[in-house]
Parts: structure tokens; sequence; C-alpha cells
């Protein structure tokens, strides 16, 4: 399993974090917020289906800064930094 172009956007984000990426099979995926210290914020777990799929994130209770959001499926992790107005 692979995930091609994962993306997140608005970035920068104010309420809701959308996660968009594209897999080659359906499998579950965990998707975690960190701060850049490396503590986790908040997580999530889903099965994403093959092809492309968005995953909505609420990111309101976040403080304006830097995040960064962790996606691990299948053995693997993709990051992807965002940030928080």
């Amino acid at each position: 399993t692979s995930i091609n172009a994962p993306a997140v956007f608005p970035n920068p984000a104010t309420n809701l974090l959308n996660i968009s990426f594209n897999l080659n099979s359906s499998c579950n995926i965990e998707i975690a917020i960190l701060d850049l210290k490396g503590q986790v914020l908040y997580t999530v777990s889903e099965i994403a289906r093959q092809d492309s799929s968005t995953i909505n994130i609420p990111v309101d209770f976040l403080q304006p800064g830097m995040y960064v959001c962790r996606l691990i499926y299948a053995d693997k992790t993709e990051t992807i930094k965002f940030s928080k107005k």
C-alpha cells in the first residue's frame, strides 16, 4: 500500500484541516496531529478506501502556530507541516 500526493488544506487552517490522499489499496490509516516538540495532540484511526480519500480533522482547539500531521499506514509514515491561525 502506498499514498500518492498527500496534502493538507487549507493551510493555514482555522477550524478544520482536510487531509487528502490517494491510496493504491484500502487500508487502516492513523492520523496524528503533533506540535513541533513531537507531542501528540490528536489522533484518529480510519479505514481509508482505495483511490481518493479526504479526512476532516478538527483543529479549533489548537493554539496558533506550526504543527505536523502524521499519517501512518501499512508500516509507513508520511508527515506534512501545517499552520494554525
